[in-house]
């Protein structure tokens, strides 16, 4: 059985082509990355399942789909998309060009339900223990130029991250901030007067770490405290220093903020922005993934 997934995002086109090959091992498969990339490859092949994203640049999946509609007839059509009621999808859906749509976030058992319908391609047999785990562990490695660039798009945010903190704490050294003190006077600009107990709370510290930190603030002139209500669970308050603080971060995260974009064209900043994104937005879901196994 052979396969064409479009959709602008990698990640999505090789966690789709891991997830059917776990049930359907003798598959063939293209990628295509683009409506344009995508309509190429229907010119110049037949296949049997045609799996699209709808949103993507100049030409969208429902655009893909019509052209397969129009050019291999008996291709199966799968459209994925969160705009279920938008008008040009169910003019697609009345035309036929659309056969099957596919609700974001949609699950395995959905698109395997789909291809299981048709006889083309049998289920593939439960076979040993190990082997399933292998052959989902193998296709995962085998996507090496993709593991390559994770590799390095990895390193390079750790590197990112790593400067970013260095720079931030010689910029608090040149201007006389103690590098630790943030942490602990946040809360008090929002809330000068706090309690031991409160900031141990607020920060999520026990308060032998509180004390400690509360010493250095004292010695720095960056807080007062007051225990004349109880001596258990003193007070304190911002000095004119520790408030001052706060407006020095400031100018210190302009010109942190400043620098790391140096150069950087207004759309480069918003690529960069949207990627950043997504890839906090992919890492965030780990946890709902179907994790390949060892």
């Amino acid at each position: 059985m052979k396969i064409l997934i479009v959709d602008d995002r990698k990640n999505i086109l090789f966690s789709l082509k891991r997830l059917i090959l776990l049930k359907f091992p003798e598959s063939t498969f293209k990628l295509a990355q683009s409506g344009e990339e995508a309509i190429a490859l229907i010119d110049a092949e037949n296949f049997d399942f045609i799996i699209s994203d709808y949103k993507m640049g100049k030409i969208d999946g429902v655009q893909v789909l019509a052209h397969a509609h129009q050019t291999q007839e008996n291709s199966i059509r799968v459209l994925i998309t969160g705009y279920p009621n938008n008008d040009q999808l169910i003019d697609a859906i009345a035309a036929n060009d659309v056969e099957h749509v596919l609700m974001k976030p949609w699950t395995q058992e959905q698109i395997m339900k789909i291809i299981a319908k048709y006889p083309k391609q049998p289920l593939a047999p439960s076979s040993s223990k190990n082997e399933p785990e292998a052959d989902a562990h193998t296709e995962f490695m085998n996507d090496a130029g993709s593991l390559s660039n994770a590799n390095d798009i990895v390193h390079l945010l750790k590197e990112a991250t790593k400067y970013l903190s260095l720079s931030a704490n010689y910029l608090m050294k040149i201007y006389d901030i103690p590098s630790y003190s943030p942490q602990f006077l946040i809360p008090l600009w929002d809330k000068d007067g706090m309690t031991q107990q409160e900031l141990s709370t607020k920060l999520k510290l026990n308060k032998k770490i509180i004390m400690n930190a509360l010493i250095k603030l004292i010695e720095d002139g960056l807080v007062t405290i007051d225990s004349s209500k109880t001596e258990k669970n003193i007070s304190v308050y911002l000095t004119e220093k520790g408030l001052k603080i706060k407006d020095d971060l400031d100018f210190l995260s302009a010109i942190l903020n400043r620098h790391a974009i140096n150069e950087f064209k207004d759309s480069e900043q918003e690529t960069l922005k949207n990627l950043l994104t997504k890839l906090i937005f992919n890492l965030s879901t780990i946890k709902n993934s179907n994790l390949p196994k060892r």
